[in-house]
């Protein structure tokens, strides 16, 4: 798992620093948080990441200073700061596809085929229902599949289902 992600991870970067866009990997990940699951305070998206609320600090702020999220008081509660996505955030992340061309793990699965790439998504999901809250990890996944329009969502779905 970890030579997986620290593959794609390091895919990601690339394309970044390729393109040109002012974004670190971090403040990706919050802007598309924020795209999926609506307003979060710092604390949630740390417990989502699992890092310190120290660690999104500087990462929110920057992302404030870009003018991509904003942070607004909760009127029901003063003490909570929901962040929420911008118009001008959105518009940076209609920029960047969810998964590149040149995505290590995405290249992978194209290779191994349709068959196996169905078994290894089927191993996956079952592992994950064993987790604790694997079933809502596996809902949240879902949810972000399908509002990139993945066209393995169906896939995933039937998977999921056919548990």
């Amino acid at each position: 798992m970890h030579v997986l992600w620290k593959a794609t991870s390091q895919a990601v970067d690339q394309w970044l620093l390729e393109n040109n866009m002012d974004i670190t990997r971090l403040q990706l990940s919050v802007l598309r948080m924020l795209a999926h699951h609506g307003p979060n305070t710092i604390s949630e998206l740390s417990r989502n990441f699992s890092i310190d609320p120290s660690t999104l600090v500087p990462t929110v702020d920057a992302l404030e200073r870009k003018a991509w999220l904003a942070r607004e008081r909760d009127p029901n509660d003063r003490r909570r700061v929901p962040l929420h996505l911008t118009e001008a955030g959105k518009a940076m992340l209609q920029q960047i596809p969810i998964v590149h061309k040149d995505d290590p793990l995405s290249m992978a699965l194209q290779t191994v085929g349709e068959e196996q790439t169905a078994e290894i998504i089927r191993l996956l999901l079952d592992l994950i229902r064993h987790m604790p809250d694997g079933e809502q990890m596996i809902k949240d996944v879902e949810t972000r599949l399908y509002a990139h329009g993945a066209k393995e969502h169906h896939l995933i779905c039937r998977q999921h289902k056919d548990g």
